[in-house]
């Protein structure tokens, strides 16, 4: 199975929950944040973003919340399984 892109164009994020529609919304913000326009127009720029992201997008990122959380749930339980299985051999 072939890695994801954010594992295939930067290996550094191997084994980080991988969170893109919430990880746009952030860099978009920032973006906007930076930019050198009027308060006024950055204020209604964020708010477009954020109506967009968080009202028209919600569900899908819900689903990117819902299932890292099942994730980072299944690799904590591996992880307490595997430590405990080499605590009892000592």
């Amino acid at each position: 199975m072939a890695p994801p892109p954010s594992v295939k164009y930067d290996p550094a994020n191997a084994g980080r929950v991988e969170l893109r529609t919430w990880r746009l919304i952030y860099e978009h913000l920032r973006v906007i944040q930076r930019s050198s326009t009027a308060a006024r127009h950055k204020l209604l720029l964020a708010g477009s973003e954020l109506d967009r992201f968080g009202v028209r997008e919600r569900r899908l990122m819900a689903a990117e919340v819902y299932h890292s959380g099942r994730y980072l749930a299944v690799r904590s339980r591996h992880r307490m399984r595997s430590y405990s299985l080499s605590d009892g051999a000592r």
